[in-house]
């Protein structure tokens, strides 16, 4: 029976580090470690159980985190919202950018990259350009003036 109680009081300490943190975790283990009592008062068995609570413990703490992570934080706190696609042409949109000169070919720096560029105006390196759009992986550039 003491079995019984120390997993009780392992599900009572989980509980209350949820109230204080919130963050769903913490309840999940909590429900584990109920499950964990519930069974160590059903099957106790000897010294033995210890050991078979301790693995009846983790399946439950696995199964429960993965139930409240899936299904329960979504359905409390909604679905996360879409941040903007790091691929997407619309952060380099409307960018202010130096051009360069390269081997040869106009370039433009941006983000960590040499990207290749493509414009109506005639560009000499250190002009400013402004990005319109992303055409065949090339950026379409206006020139400032």
């Amino acid at each position: 029976m003491t079995l019984v109680w120390f997993w009780l009081a392992i599900a009572g300490v989980f509980l209350v580090v949820e109230i204080a943190t919130l963050t769903l975790d913490f309840l999940a283990l909590s429900i584990a470690a109920l499950l964990t009592a519930i069974s160590a008062y059903i099957l106790q068995r000897g010294p033995q159980y210890k050991y078979m609570a301790l693995i009846l413990f983790g399946g439950y703490a696995v199964f429960s985190v993965l139930v409240f992570r899936i299904f329960i934080r979504k359905w409390i706190f909604g679905p996360k919202p879409l941040g903007e696609n790091p691929l997407s042409i619309d952060r380099v949109k409307g960018q202010k950018l130096v051009v360069q000169d390269v081997d040869g070919k106009m370039v433009v720096w941006y983000e960590g990259n040499y990207w290749n560029i493509i414009s109506s105006q005639e560009l000499k390196p250190g002009d400013t350009v402004v990005v319109e759009e992303l055409k065949d992986g090339k950026l379409v550039v206006k020139k400032i003036l």
